[in-house]
């Protein structure tokens, strides 16, 4: 006989619930699956401009995969931030499951932030050399939004140290350890994932925008490579 499982989940956590299996699973492996389309462009124009004389067109692929890095890490980070708020939410009915799903979604957004922050830099440059004042309002409304997010969840600051203290290390002091896992809270911590949910698809949309707007120019150029290929094997017969 099959037995059925349960779970006694609030309004709050049912409908998140409800909203990752009807839409964010689905908008995740479409993104993810764009993201690895997109990995099949740039190789094929990376293979076409390895001759030097193609200078140009091998600065404009290499800011193309800079940007495709940052929806890299945005596609593994939603992936797992679902998985993870899905196992949050259906670990209701114990302590010890809802601390350690816990403490790794605080790792994940503190580690994503890490990340992103070493490539933000280097977008910022793209934009604002590539598309000047074209992205600006959508940057900065984007950049805000991050900005309290973090303020909110107190990212720098608990993010940082359950990530040293319990998540990212292990701290044999026991008293120290258990201090740090007061810190979680499950109402907090499904709050916090469901707000950085929608970050992350709010910023993969920024970003998938810029890579539509960058692709444009390698598609022109990647039609003009070709021609000049296939206009020089013609001249060397």
């Amino acid at each position: 006989m099959i037995e059925q499982i349960t779970f006694k989940l609030n309004e709050t956590e049912y409908e998140l619930y409800m909203q990752i299996e009807n839409n964010y699973i689905i908008d995740a492996q479409e993104r993810f699956n764009r993201v690895r389309m997109y990995h099949e462009i740039v190789n094929q124009l990376s293979s076409i401009c390895k001759d030097k004389q193609y200078e140009e067109p091998r600065l404009m692929v290499s800011k193309f995969q800079d940007i495709l890095k940052i929806n890299d890490l945005l596609s593994i980070t939603f992936l797992d931030t679902i998985t993870n708020c899905r196992d949050c939410i259906l670990s209701h009915d114990n302590e010890w499951y809802n601390k350690f799903h816990g403490k790794q979604s605080y790792l994940l957004i503190y580690e994503f932030f890490i990340t992103y922050n070493k490539h933000n830099t280097c977008i910022n440059n793209i934009i604002s050399n590539d598309f000047m004042n074209l992205l600006d309002d959508e940057r900065q409304s984007l950049s805000e939004k991050i900005r309290l997010f973090k303020k909110k969840h107190k990212i720098e600051n608990i993010g940082k140290k359950i990530r040293n203290d319990i998540a990212a290390h292990f701290n044999p002091d026991f008293n120290s350890y258990n201090k740090t896992l007061n810190y979680l809270d499950r109402d907090e911590i499904i709050e916090m994932l469901s707000d950085f949910l929608e970050i992350i698809q709010e910023m993969q949309t920024f970003f998938f925008k810029l890579l539509d707007l960058y692709s444009k120019n390698l598609d022109n150029k990647r039609t003009n490579l070709r021609n000049n290929i296939t206009t020089f094997k013609y001249r060397k017969l």
